[in-house]
This record gives structure tokens, C-alpha cells and sequence, in this order.
């Protein structure tokens, strides 16, 4: 089957590595392919107006962390072909305006004329086409589809564009003409359900882990949980404001003093200085580690010798993290309400904290430090009893089937 994907966020090889482009949408890719299936991706990458550029790179470092925005380095404003893992890729910038807002109807015309030459260059006709993210994906989705009168469907990972005025007005023929949505947690599908006053439940399309981070049978010696509380703590991720990073640091102030504890950080970003401010004010400078960006496998170490893993973040749409650091047995605390929820059952496999809340957390640590070791033991187990359902083969696979499994019309 040929699989073409359309997406606003592929990792390439000149990424600023600090950017925190997320590779989620090239773990699908990569496994359809393995799969024997071929994929071919068109990376519509935001270029923006060349005064943005000239922007100092500690500013734009700052308008990273504050509003999310993955800042593309001058050089990916060129077009770029390569093939990685078996997946054709080509990125195609189209010029962002204004960021956070819709393209123009002519820019997006214009877009899918590359879109379609390129397909021609391969000679790809594709069999399904599959957006993520909302724009231009959507458009191209329903333009592509009068093409190729394949089957088409969207995967949101928010509801930033369709929540902003004029939108849905401007694109409700294209949303229409889309045969299936879906939404990258349970959260965000019933958002994007109402949003669009969908006639049917958007499926949802989650991330998974390599299958080598399961390792059966389940064991849990290596964490040394006791009876007493826990002492190797863990947060992977950006150092950016809506991360609530602070807060860990605050509520583990808060439960351990000056007694025995270490929190582990792994991840580079915009607040690391702050954050580094705030364990001198709390005097807990030599408990609180910053080992900076780590590559993969570095980092299931660190998941391995941890005994709870914490990111309370606000707006996470999913967090693939969350499942590594349960893979590896970690007790782990994540957002209450957000895009994680429901696959945590508090106090099962894992804790739900409202996000930043570090009262909260501070409750919920001493929560875990109360249980019993075979209770905290119960929990990690549960944990990689969870993660398990969630590799990149078994995702990738129940995803394809929700888009082949609808009608052509979808609805």
C-alpha cells in the first residue's frame, strides 16, 4: 500500500537540536515501511519572513519556550529529498507569514502544485494520504483527495487553528472532505469532537516505544524500592515555561529538606538557568542534576535506575515520554486532565497531578513514600504491563487500521 503522510513537523538532519522538533510522526512512518508498505512523506515546513531571522537566537530561543513555536533555522527555508528508513521525504517550505495563523487560500494552491510535481517526480500515487497537524494539512488533504480519490485522514495534535476565529468558516468544505479524524490522546478527541460537532468519535492515534524498551518477564530489583521513601527522582523534556519544571523542584523541597534525594534532569531549553536559580535559593543545589540534552539510549538508562518519573506539564497533548519512564518501571506522576489521562489510573500504574500544582505533587510524593514496597513495587509492574500495549508495531498498526477500516466516506 502507499501511504503518503503530510505533516507541518518532521525531524531532518540540519534541526537545531534544542528546537524540540518531535519525531512522533516519523515512528509511524518508519514502522509502516517496515511493514512492507510504501510510505512517502512531504514535510510542509513554515519558512517565515527573512526580518524573523535576524532575530538574535537567544530571542527566538525565548519565543520557543514561551509559545511552542518549533523556530526553523534560515538554512531549512530550501527545499530537501532524502530517503531514512526505508521513507521518502521531502520538505517543501511554504512561507508563514504570520506565525500561529492560517495560510492564504492562493499560498496553499500554490503549495499543493509542488505537492502534486513531486509526487509525480517519484511517481507515487498514493493509496491513503494521512495529515497531522491542522494547517495546511487540512487544505491539502481535501485538495489532494478530489486528485487522487484515495481515502484521507487527519490526526490533531491540539485545537489551536480550529478554536481561532474564521477558521472552521474559511475550511469547513475541506474538513468535510476529510473521511476520517482522529486526535492524539482520548482528551483532545472529545475537544476536537465538539469543536467540529462531529457525527462520530475521532479515533486516537497514540504514540508508542521501541519494542527492545519491553523486557518480559517484568522485573522490578533494579529500582530498590522499600518500605521506606523514594529517593531517585527523574524529569526528561524541555526546559520550557508550560513544562512546570519548577514545581517538581519545589514540591520535592518541600517533602525532603536536606534529607537523601537526587532529581535527575535531562533536557536543555530556554528556563535552564532559571531553574538552576531556584535549586540554589532552595538549597538543594547538589540534589538537583542537569545532565543537559542525552540521546536515547542515555536516557532509558537514566529511566532504569529511577524510581519515579515526574512532568506535569501544561497543554501535553500526549508525552511519549511518559511511556519510555513507565517501560522502564518508573512510578510516574503526570498531568491530571491533559493528554496522558486515561491511560494512568491514579494510583494503579501510575499518579495524576493537576498541572504546576506543587502542593499538589508535594501530597502526592508523600502519597507514594507511604505505600508499602510491595505496593510501589504492584505500581511499577503495572506501569510496564501498560507500556507494553503501546510499541511502535502495535501502534503503528491499530492506527492504519482505524483509517482503513472506515468507509470511503468515512462518517
Amino acid at each position: 500500500m502507499r501511504i503518503l503522510v503530510l505533516t507541518s513537523i518532521y525531524p531532518q538532519p540540519d534541526d537545531d537540536k534544542t528546537a524540540g522538533v518531535t519525531p512522533v510522526v516519523h515512528y509511524f512512518a518508519k514502522e509502516w515501511a517496515r511493514q512492507g508498505h510504501d510510505v512517502m512523506v512531504i514535510h510542509n515546513a513554515n519558512k517565515f519572513v527573512l526580518p524573523l531571522y535576524l532575530l538574535p537566537k537567544k530571542i527566538r530561543r525565548k519565543i520557543n519556550s514561551l509559545f511552542g513555536i518549533v523556530y526553523p533555522e534560515f538554512r531549512q527555508r530550501k527545499p530537501l529529498f532524502r530517503t531514512s528508513e526505508n521513507v521518502k521525504i521531502a520538505r517543501l517550505p511554504i512561507l508563514k507569514v504570520i506565525p500561529q495563523r492560517d495560510f492564504f487560500s492562493f499560498q496553499v494552491k500554490n503549495h499543493l502544485k509542488l505537492v502534486i510535481r513531486v509526487l509525480h517526480l517519484y511517481d507515487f500515487n498514493p493509496d491513503v494520504i494521512i495529515g497531522h497537524w491542522e494547517t495546511p494539512q487540512i487544505q491539502l488533504l481535501s485538495l489532494l483527495k478530489e486528485i487522487f480519490h484515495c481515502k484521507t485522514a487527519l490526526v490533531f495534535h491540539g485545537a489551536f487553528y480550529i478554536k481561532q476565529s474564521g477558521f472552521m468558516k474559511r475550511n469547513a468544505r475541506h474538513l468535510r472532505n476529510i473521511d476520517l479524524i482522529g486526535a492524539r490522546s482520548k482528551i483532545e478527541a472529545n475537544l476536537v469532537r465538539d469543536i467540529l460537532n462531529l457525527p462520530y468519535e475521532p479515533f486516537v492515534c497514540y504514540s508508542g516505544i521501541p519494542d527492545e524498551f519491553i523486557q518480559e518477564p517484568f522485573a522490578v530489583e533494579d529500582k530498590n524500592f522499600s518500605d521506606d521513601g523514594l529517593v531517585e527522582f527523574l524529569y526528561v523534556g524541555r526546559l520550557i515555561k508550560r513544562k512546570n519544571i519548577g514545581p517538581i523542584i519545589e514540591a520535592l523541597s518541600q517533602v525532603y529538606g536536606h534529607n537523601k534525594f537526587v532529581l535527575h534532569i535531562v533536557g536543555t531549553g530556554d528556563c535552564e538557568a532559571e531553574l538552576k536559580a531556584l535549586a540554589v535559593q532552595l538549597k538543594i543545589e547538589d540534589r538537583v542534576i542537569f545532565h543537559g540534552l542525552q540521546p536515547r539510549h542515555v536516557v532509558r538508562n537514566y529511566m532504569k535506575k529511577s524510581q519515579c518519573f515526574t512532568m506535569i506539564s501544561s497543554n501535553e497533548v500526549f508525552g511519549l515520554v511518559y511511556l519510555e519512564a513507565m517501560s522502564q518501571g518508573c512510578i510516574v506522576i503526570a498531568s491530571k486532565g491533559e493528554g496522558f489521562d486515561g491511560i494512568i489510573v491514579d494510583g494503579e500504574n501510575g499518579f495524576l497531578c493537576e498541572p504546576g500544582n506543587s502542593n499538589q505533587l508535594a501530597s502526592i510524593y508523600r502519597r507514594i513514600n507511604s505505600l508499602s514496597k510491595e505496593e510501589k513495587e504492584s505500581i511499577s509492574i503495572n506501569a510496564m504491563k501498560t507500556a507494553a500495549c503501546f510499541t511502535d508495531a502495535k501502534v503503528a498498526e491499530r492506527y492504519l487500521d482505524s483509517v482503513l477500516s472506515m468507509s470511503h466516506t468515512g462518517k
